[in-house]
């Protein structure tokens, strides 16, 4: 009896260790942050203002800014933790909700005085977790089997996509959870309807909606679908019971977040307008949706593998008049569950503020468990269908270790190392204040005592800084300005000449931000 325990027990132990191992070995290799990530800790820990911009009024003119005042910015000083009601304040000045910067924050406190990229990792991680025990029970809860419900959750973590959707410190893997946990209710829902789900339903669509707008695409298409449903059914006390408190959790994040309505009418791709603008042209369709589904595809192969065989076996059985051997797995909880996700990521595809995959990245689980039955159901009664599904995720898992995904950044580490040298030397900053700069270099600011921060270099305030600093040999000039305003190299050159720099050599070109190092003569 306990060597049949162990052999039921292994695939799950094999595919927790090698997903730790998976997602651990690529975030040693993480080595730098998207200016999103250096937000997530600004907003979550700032209490001087939630954006460096905020800090000094004088920016116009020119402005010192010290390393003390960068760290205070994106780490919790011992005693300013838990402090939840100024990162409330911090999001009511951005563009989201606050609830993943609470839990950042959270976290932060129990690690005062650090900025270190372990800290958003390890909460990243928490998530996955609680998102691959959901997603387990809800593919449990669809496909009736235990070995398809792991399948499903090897499919959705083994791939290029769901490793760069993990590296990034953002609220991206919180909206997963939430969005699976929704999923989750719903199917238990479906079969076995209570006023205790309901009522989870409604708390589950509220954190939702607090952790990031796009949220409620998927869950106004489920609640329809669940809606419908029940009406077919003619059902009408589930339907009013579900209703209630899904619209209450709707309601409750509204007014306990007021500031939803500023921030979807910010001027720029984040509003409404921009997103009437993109439903009401037609004409971007293809295009965008072409751009998001290609890149879809080409980082959730697995995926696009698994539809592209089911779409061939649907049209050989239409053609061929024969039906399936065994009987599909597509029941119609698995459709109502699953469908509205497929619809979910082609409406974002096309709404989304930039033509980037994290928006819609939270619905991959919902697309592994449909692609897991599709996967199960043309595969049919082969006699070797356990080897193939074994192969198939053994290529999956050595693709996601072979492909690297975003937000590693690469090569910072040896920028850093070489800044780390001049930290006691002059760094000057050329940016105005609408661009985000100082933010995204915040992490190679950080190994400078000061640094001068001017949109103009030409003007008093530089030449006073470079005057104080004169005994020094060397010097870091970072210019992060538009492409159409970017200072040209001779301009670079003049400027060192003021200083009596005599070379100038570029080591970095990061962003919008290019950074030389300007020498004098021995």
């Amino acid at each position: 009896m306990m060597k049949k325990r162990k052999l039921e027990w292994w695939p799950f132990v094999l595919f927790i260790g090698l997903t730790v191992c998976l997602m651990l070995m690529w975030s040693l290799r993480k080595e730098g942050w998207f200016l999103d990530e250096v937000y997530s800790y600004g907003l979550s820990n700032s209490t001087e203002g939630p954006f460096l911009t905020d800090l000094h009024d004088d920016w116009e003119n020119g402005t010192v800014f010290d390393r003390d005042e960068l760290m205070q910015y994106v780490m919790v000083a011992e005693n300013e933790r838990f402090d939840y009601a100024t990162v409330y304040y911090n999001q009511t000045q951005d563009v989201h909700p606050p609830l993943y910067y609470f839990f950042l924050h959270t976290v932060c406190s129990l690690f005062p005085g650090s900025f270190t990229k372990w800290t958003g990792i390890g909460l990243n991680f928490v998530f996955l977790g609680c998102t691959l025990a959901a997603m387990y029970a809800l593919a449990l809860e669809l496909l009736h089997d235990s070995k398809k419900a792991l399948f499903a959750c090897a499919l959705y973590v083994f791939n290029r996509q769901a490793v760069t959707h993990f590296m990034l410190i953002r609220m991206y893997m919180l909206l997963t959870l939430l969005t699976v946990l929704l999923a989750l209710l719903v199917a238990k829902s479906l079969h076995r309807p209570s006023i205790g789900k309901d009522l989870a339903i409604g708390v589950v669509i509220y954190l939702g909606m607090m952790t990031q707008y796009f949220y409620v695409v998927y869950a106004f298409l489920l609640c329809a679908a669940y809606d419908l449903y029940r009406l077919h059914e003619r059902k009408w006390k589930e339907i009013f019971l579900f209703s209630i408190p899904a619209l209450a959790g709707v309601v409750g994040m509204l007014l306990s977040f007021p500031s939803w309505y500023a921030q979807l009418h910010s001027q720029g791709n984040v509003s409404l307008e921009a997103t009437a603008t993109h439903v009401l042209d037609l004409t971007l369709y293809p295009i965008r949706m072409g751009t998001m589904l290609t890149w879809h595809t080409l980082n959730f192969w697995t995926g696009a593998v698994i539809l592209a065989v089911m779409v061939i076996v649907a049209i050989y059985r239409k053609i061929a008049r024969k039906s399936p051997k065994s009987k599909t797995g597509f029941t119609t909880e698995l459709k109502l569950i699953t469908v509205p996700a497929i619809v979910a990521v082609l409406v974002i595809s096309i709404i989304a503020p930039y033509q980037v995959i994290r928006y819609f990245t939270h619905l991959q689980p919902l697309e592994a468990i449909f692609f897991s039955c599709g996967f199960f159901d043309v595969t049919g009664t082969l006699r070797r269908r356990k080897e193939i599904a074994i192969g198939f995720l053994a290529a999956a898992f050595l693709t996601a270790v072979i492909m690297e995904p975003e937000n590693l950044y690469l090569g910072d580490k040896k920028l850093n190392t070489m800044l780390e040298a001049y930290a006691s030397d002059p760094c000057v900053l050329v940016s105005d204040k609408s661009n985000p700069s100082i933010t995204s270099l915040l992490p190679q600011l950080l190994y400078f005592d000061s640094i001068c921060v001017t949109d103009d270099i030409s003007n008093d305030f530089s030449e006073s800084y470079l005057t104080e600093k004169a005994g020094n040999k060397e010097m870091i000039l970072a210019v992060a300005t538009y492409p159409e305003t970017q200072m040209t190299e001779d301009e670079v050159y003049e400027f060192a000449k003021q200083g009596n720099y005599k070379t100038v050599e570029k080591i970095s070109e990061k962003g919008l931000a290019v950074i030389y190092l300007i020498q004098k003569d021995e």
